[in-house]
């Protein structure tokens, strides 16, 4: 019996989780070419019901430098990615915008990449990001990115846990 009501409860967390985000972007990390250099792969999925047209992915600016746009040549042709640097509170940012029509609800772009150097003791890990409106630089939404393999897990988890509710 509690083990049901446990099921059920993370059930409807992931359930609410999933309709409280405007986006989910996911990453794999891996190293760069140069010693200290890594290189972020960034894919993002729109989970609102408006295309989504501007974010920022935020990069702490006492660990990272160096950074170079490695996004692939179709983002290039309809999306201009560029970098802020050493905005405060906020540290270096990865931005990219279009006025095309963007990412469309229930839809996920990849290819999106930043090779940078790296001065932490870890291995990069998490970052924070933001959507924005790109007509008038409102924001929309923040979030954390979330690294790859996680979201396969949290999504054949709750898959396995609907699965196991019809039965």
């Amino acid at each position: 019996m509690k083990m049901s009501m446990v099921k059920h409860i993370v059930l409807a967390i992931l359930v609410t989780v999933s309709f409280l985000n405007a986006a989910v972007v996911t990453y794999t990390v891996q190293p760069g070419g140069e010693a200290d250099h890594w290189v972020y792969e960034y894919s993002i999925y729109n989970d609102s019901t408006e295309p989504l047209q501007g974010f920022t992915i935020w990069f702490d600016a006492n660990l990272a430098s160096q950074f170079v746009d490695e996004s692939i040549a179709s983002i290039k042709s309809h999306w201009d990615p560029g970098f802020q640097h050493g905005v405060v509170n906020k540290g270096d940012g990865f931005d990219a915008l279009t006025y095309d029509a963007g990412i469309l609800p229930r839809e996920t772009l990849s290819g999106f990449s930043v090779s940078f150097k790296w001065n932490g003791v870890d291995a990069p890990a998490q970052q924070n990001f933001e959507i924005y409106n790109p007509n008038t630089f409102e924001m929309i939404y923040e979030g954390v990115t979330v690294p790859e393999p996680a979201s396969v897990l949290l999504l054949a988890g709750g898959t396995l846990a609907l699965w196991r509710k019809r039965k």
